[in-house]
C-alpha cells in the first residue's frame, strides 16, 4: 500500500530523531567525569609544580625540564575532555538535520509513487542508450524519480517547501509558527559544515529575511550549540515533519482519512505518556484545526486529548475551557468519563466505571495506560470500582525507564555513595 509507506517514512524518521535527542545528553554524563578529573589534574599540577620567575618586572611561570612532557600531556588531556563536548553537540546536531534530509529524499520518492503525475511536467531526461540498457520500464520510472529527487535536494531548504507547495497546490508554509526557527536551524548546520561555526552574511541575511527573533549575534562571531537549542531543534523538527506528513497525506490520500486520524491520535497519545506536553499541544491544537475528519469520535479524541495535556500540566482552567465549548451529554459514556475526570468529578467517574463495563467500552488496560487515570487511580475508591467490575486488584504498572534516565540515576547514586 504507497499511501502506507508516508506513515513508515514518518515513524522512521521520529524513531531517529528521539534517538539523537537522547544520546546528546547521555553522552555529555558519561564523559564528564573525565572532564573533570583532566581539569582537576592540571589545576594540581600547576598548583604543585609550577613556579614564577620575575624577569624584566613579570612574573613568568616555569616548570622543570623533565616535567614539561608531563605538563603537555595534561594540558592536551584536558583540551581533549573539554572539545570533545563541542565536537559531541556538532556532530549529533549535523546527523539531526541529515537525518531530516533523509526523511525528505524518502518523503518526495513516496509522493512520486503515490502521485506521478507530480513528475510529469520535470525537465529530466534519459539518455536512449541509458533506457535500452535497462531492463525493463520499473527500473526506467526508478532512474528518473531519482535524479528527480537528486535536483529538488541540491536547492536549500526553503525552495524544497517551495517546490512542494507549487508541485501539489498546497500552502505549506501558512500558520507555521516555526518555520523561521526551520531556517535558521538548517543555516546554522551550514555554518557548522562549511565555516567553523563562524556566521557569515548568508546565514545572518537568511535569518533577518524570514524574521528570525532568535539572539543571532553579528557575523564572524562563533555560534554554540547548547543542550537547550538542540532539543528546541529536536521539537521543530519532530512538530514540521508531523504537520508536513499529515497535511500531505490528507491532501493526496483523503480516502484514508481514518488510517490518518488514526495515527496522528497515536502520535498525540505517545506524547502525553512520555510527557512531551509542549509537541502535544502544538500537535492537538493542528490537529482540531482541521476542517475534515473522518468522523465525529476522532474529532473528539483530539478534543478530549487537548483539554488532556492542559490537565496534566496543572492548567486546570485551561482544561475546563476546552471541554466547556462542548455538550458532552448526547456523547457515549467514554467521553463522559474523560470529561468527568478532568472536572475531577469522581463520583460521576466511578459510576460511569461501572456502567462502561456492562457494555465493555473500555478495555481494562486503558485504566493502566492511559494518562487520564495519572490521578485518580491514586483514589481509594478508584481501585475499588477497579476491582469490583475485573475482580482483580488493580496493578499500577510502570513503564521501563529511558536509557537516559537510567544513567542519571546511577550517577546519582554513584555520587552519594562517594559523599558517604
Amino acid at each position: 500500500m504507497k499511501w502506507n509507506n508516508l506513515w513508515e517514512i514518518l515513524k522512521d524518521f521520529l524513531l531517529n530523531i528521539e534517538t539523537i535527542k537522547e544520546t546528546l545528553p547521555m553522552t555529555f554524563l558519561l564523559l564528564n567525569p573525565h572532564r573533570i578529573e583532566s581539569f582537576e589534574k592540571i589545576t594540581k599540577f600547576i598548583n604543585k609544580k609550577i613556579n614564577y620567575e620575575e624577569i624584566d618586572w613579570k612574573k613568568v611561570p616555569f616548570v622543570k625540564e623533565w616535567e614539561v612532557r608531563i605538563f603537555e600531556q595534561l594540558k592536551k588531556d584536558a583540551d581533549i575532555s573539554w572539545l570533545s563536548f563541542d565536537i559531541i553537540s556538532e556532530s549529533l546536531f549535523v546527523s539531526l538535520i541529515s537525518k531530516y534530509d533523509a526523511f525528505l529524499n524518502n518523503l518526495l520518492i513516496s509522493l512520486y509513487n503515490i502521485k506521478p503525475e507530480i513528475i510529469n511536467s520535470s525537465d529530466k531526461k534519459i539518455s536512449f542508450s541509458d533506457f535500452y540498457s535497462m531492463e525493463n520500464i520499473d527500473l526506467a520510472k526508478k532512474y528518473i524519480i531519482e535524479k528527480e529527487v537528486e535536483w529538488v535536494l541540491r536547492d536549500s531548504h526553503e525552495e524544497h517547501f517551495k517546490y512542494l507547495e507549487t508541485k501539489l497546490w498546497m500552502k505549506l508554509r501558512e500558520n507555521l509558527d516555526i518555520w523561521w526557527k526551520f531556517i535558521e536551524l538548517t543555516e546554522r548546520r551550514n555554518l557548522i559544515v562549511h565555516n567553523n561555526w563562524i556566521i557569515n552574511n548568508q546565514y545572518f541575511s537568511v535569518c533577518c529575511e524570514n524574521n528570525n527573533p532568535w539572539n543571532i549575534n553579528k557575523v564572524w562571531d562563533k555560534i554554540k550549540i547548547d543542550i537547550s537549542y538542540f532539543n528546541e531543534c529536536y521539537y521543530v523538527l519532530y512538530e514540521l515533519t508531523v504537520k508536513l506528513t499529515i497535511t500531505i497525506w490528507r491532501k493526496l490520500i483523503p480516502w484514508k482519512l481514518e488510517e490518518i486520524d488514526k495515527e496522528l491520535n497515536n502520535i498525540c497519545f505517545d506524547l502525553l505518556n512520555l510527557k512531551e506536553y509542549k509537541l502535544a499541544d502544538k500537535l492537538l491544537d493542528f490537529a482540531c484545526s482541521q476542517k475534515k475528519f473522518s468522523n465525529n469520535e476522532n474529532k473528539y479524541i483530539y478534543i478530549i486529548n487537548k483539554s488532556l495535556s492542559k490537565y496534566l500540566q496543572w492548567d486546570k482552567e485551561a482544561a475546563n475551557s476546552i471541554i466547556w465549548c462542548t455538550d458532552w451529554s448526547a456523547f457515549w459514556d467514554d467521553f463522559k468519563l474523560a470529561v468527568s475526570i478532568i472536572k475531577e468529578n469522581y463520583n460521576e467517574s466511578y459510576n460511569l466505571m461501572k456502567k462502561i463495563w456492562l457494555n465493555w467500552d473500555i478495555d481494562k488496560n486503558a485504566y493502566i495506560e492511559w494518562p487520564l487515570f495519572n490521578d485518580i487511580k491514586k483514589e481509594k475508591e478508584f481501585r475499588k470500582t477497579y476491582e469490583e467490575i475485573f475482580w482483580e486488584s488493580y496493578k499500577n504498572v510502570k513503564l521501563p525507564e529511558k536509557m537516559l534516565k537510567k544513567i542519571i540515576n546511577k550517577s546519582k547514586n554513584s555520587n552519594i555513595k562517594k559523599s558517604k
